[in-house]
């Protein structure tokens, strides 16, 4: 039987096996938990993803300490007897001490994690009142073997479930899909959101790829797409997934580990917003945590920047091969630079607003005004001005992008945002 009670439904793939920061990645988990239980039964979140077993943690640490004592216990041995009583041998045996001391701290992170991780065991489980996904269990104290056990045993459907997700687990993006449309199935009028937390970059968060994720979005679209990762806010991101949501939250910038903060952003204050409001509003809340973050209204982006691009495009290729390659440069030397480092990225918005500053024909500079006009139209609301950039290599042959700005970035052939002395 199909209930829509819930004012909104979440799907969250969460991917907790990155290094170092496991621990604050999960926290997420947590902080949907306590969204949850603040909003009764308008809200409901579903979570599948990934993480290291605790065991295998615990192992870990302690293989790390074991060969920390070898290294050191081998070191004084040798000094011992190649080098007794030698002032060598005090040295050997003080650096092989050292050594063994690095190698035993190695597994301090481990055992942190081991010990303060959030009891999601990386299987789907879901927060929240109303219809579950088969063998779905509520993520409730206490969430360990022995509970994992008297489940199995309770259910009557498909007791085999969490084995055969043991055995050969499901890959991501059929794991979201799946979060989706359960979600889409069971609360048909709920308002619906995807986030997607761990280590992320240009290509992925965690073992999930952008063009995977637009898979599982692809006739299965939602209200709004939260990318809680580092570096989500790119050109390339955002094209793929905007033609399946209404909204799309992301930073073109590192995210700390701590992640965005969940039981603010979905309070039942929130959950009345419109859904403009609601992208607008996400962002603000996200200013103590992250360092820039942007939401996009993806109809826009759609209909009004990438058409805008596409002709800009076409534009500054006519002018590179017309001899104005080096006042295109200059406007690339203007812009902003979105890395601390050298790097290959450019951030659009300011790369528009310069454009018509340079020596470059009317209509170009005219195709330039309407990008940035397309840009502002298609921007909800930011931190401050480092909302979105593009690559000048890696987006030469992407097909999801126009091919008047693949034209364009062809035949610029920079290989990195030209600085003040190159």
């Amino acid at each position: 039987m199909k209930i829509g009670f819930p004012k909104m439904a979440v799907s969250g793939y969460v991917d907790g096996k990155a290094h170092s920061i496991q621990t604050q990645v999960l926290g997420g988990v947590d902080r949907f938990d306590q969204a949850v239980q603040a909003n009764a039964d308008d809200l409901v979140v579903r979570i599948d993803g990934q993480r290291s077993p605790r065991a295998l943690q615990f192992a870990t640490a302690g293989a790390f300490a074991a060969a920390g004592v070898t290294v050191a216990g081998a070191s004084w041995a040798w000094a011992a007897s190649a080098l007794a009583g030698s002032g060598a041998g005090l040295a050997a045996g003080a650096v092989g001490s050292l050594l063994g001391l690095y190698v035993a701290s190695l597994g301090e992170d481990n055992l942190r994690q081991a010990l303060k991780a959030p009891q999601w065991k990386g299987q789907p489980v879901q927060l929240g009142q109303g219809p579950r996904a088969k063998n779905w269990p509520e993520l409730k104290p206490p969430v360990g073997a022995e509970f994992v056990g008297q489940f199995l045993a309770q259910s009557g459907e498909r007791p085999v479930r969490f084995a055969e997700l043991a055995k050969s687990p499901p890959q991501p993006a059929q794991k979201l899909k799946e979060l989706i449309q359960s979600n889409l199935k069971d609360f048909p009028s709920s308002r619906q959101v995807v986030s997607l937390a761990g280590h992320g970059n240009h290509h992925q968060v965690g073992p999930l790829t952008y063009p995977q994720a637009a898979e599982a979005l692809q006739g299965n679209p939602v209200e709004q797409v939260i990318l809680d990762t580092c570096l989500g806010g790119q050109l390339e991101v955002l094209a793929r997934l905007t033609p399946w949501s209404q909204f799309v939250l992301a930073s073109p910038q590192p995210i700390p580990a701590i992640g965005l903060p969940f039981e603010k952003m979905f309070a039942p204050s929130e959950l009345d917003k419109s859904p403009r409001q609601l992208a607008s509003s996400w962002v603000d809340q996200g200013k103590r945590i992250t360092p820039s973050l942007a939401a996009w209204d993806s109809q826009q982006f759609q209909k009004a920047l990438l058409p805008a691009l596409d002709q800009l495009g076409t534009r500054l290729a006519e002018e590179i091969g017309q001899g104005k390659r080096g006042e295109i440069r200059q406007a690339l030397r203007h812009s902003q630079n979105p890395d601390r480092l050298w790097s290959g990225r450019v951030d659009l918005g300011s790369f528009l607003k310069a454009l018509p500053e340079r020596d470059l024909r009317p209509e170009t500079r005219e195709a330039a005004q309407k990008a940035a006009d397309a840009f502002a139209s298609s921007l909800v609301n930011s931190q401050n001005d480092k909302t979105l950039t593009f690559h000048l290599v890696r987006e030469r042959d992407d097909e999801v992008l126009p091919a008047g700005w693949r034209d364009f970035l062809k035949a610029a052939d920079f290989r990195f945002k030209p600085g003040l002395f190159f």
